[in-house]
Order: C-alpha cells, then structure tokens, then sequence
C-alpha cells in the first residue's frame, strides 16, 4: 500500500510541474520551420545556469589554441569576458522562456526574467558539436516591460527573438 501511495504521489507531482509549462509555435525566418516558445513561470525548481559542454579537457591543446580554456561562457555586458559558469539563483527569476527553433540544432535563446534585468543567453555549438557555448546578455528593465535593447545591436536575429519573447511575456497573466 505504501508504495501505490508514493506512486501517485510521484504521478502527480510530475504531472502538475509539466502542467506550468506552457508552449507557443510562432513563424520564423526559415521557411517551414517554426519557432517554439515555452513558457516556465517562478518558481522554478531550480537555479537557472547558461549550458556548455566540450568534448575536449581544458588542457588540450585544440582548446588552448582557440582561447577556451577561459571559459564557453561570454559575458557581454563584461567586453565578452569568458567564464566557466553562470548561475541565476531560482529565488531571482520571474519567469524563463525558452525560444528555439523547430529542428535537430542546437541553438536556443533563453529570456530570464528578474526583477531588474532581462538576461537573454543564446546557446548554440561549434566545431561539429565538440563544443557547446553560451553568450549572455544582461538587459536591464528601462520600466515595466521594456528593456534596453543597445548591446543586441548588429544582431537582428536575437533581435527579433527578444522581441518575440517580449511579446509572449506581456501576454501573460
């Protein structure tokens, strides 16, 4: 009996955590390819942190040759300064949306919502996938849905995509 009791416990947590998650298709660039948006609101279960992988250790020489020893992480707001982490505490974050592209590539935005910045982080690889970085941007909040868009300048794709995040964000209740 004790174990169909944390069943349905188990069930029903998991089904009520996928539950907040809610996803939106919108057009994209590429034709027949759509941009999905999910959607997770506060509180998140854990610490939001900007993804990297290399297939390679610090120490190769492949990786010192190209700098990223230092880091997959680039901090814009810091003249792309390199880190190995970046972490948002869960207690921070209002809302994430995921925003990437409807097909077998790894490159997605994430709006990180606080109450004072915007911090979009695009993820995407290179070199065939042996790495996988982050660059981060901190936008802060001109007022209450606004942000100040300078450093995306000269990037119209995430341009548009913050925009589109923007957009899907007021909508919500």
């Amino acid at each position: 009996m004790p174990r169909i009791l944390c069943f349905a416990l188990l069930c029903f947590w998991a089904l009520s955590s996928i539950a907040q998650v809610d996803a939106r298709r919108y057009p994209s660039d590429i034709p027949g390819v759509d941009l999905v948006l999910t959607y997770d609101p506060a509180p998140l279960a854990n610490d939001y942190a900007a993804e990297t992988f290399s297939s390679l250790p610090d120490t190769d020489p492949y990786v010192l040759s190209r700098g990223l020893e230092l880091g997959l992480i680039r901090l814009v707001n810091e003249h792309s300064r390199q880190a190995k982490h970046y972490t948002v505490p869960r207690a921070q974050i209002r809302a994430l949306i995921r925003i990437k592209h409807d097909m077998d590539v790894l490159d997605r935005t994430d709006l990180v919502f606080t109450r004072t910045n915007l911090i979009l982080v695009h993820t995407s690889s290179s070199n065939a996938g042996m790495f996988i970085g982050s660059d981060v941007y901190e936008l802060p909040f001109i007022n209450r849905h606004d942000v100040d868009k300078r450093l995306l300048m000269g990037k119209s794709e995430l341009f548009k995509i913050l925009e589109i995040g923007l957009a899907y964000y007021k909508g919500r209740p």
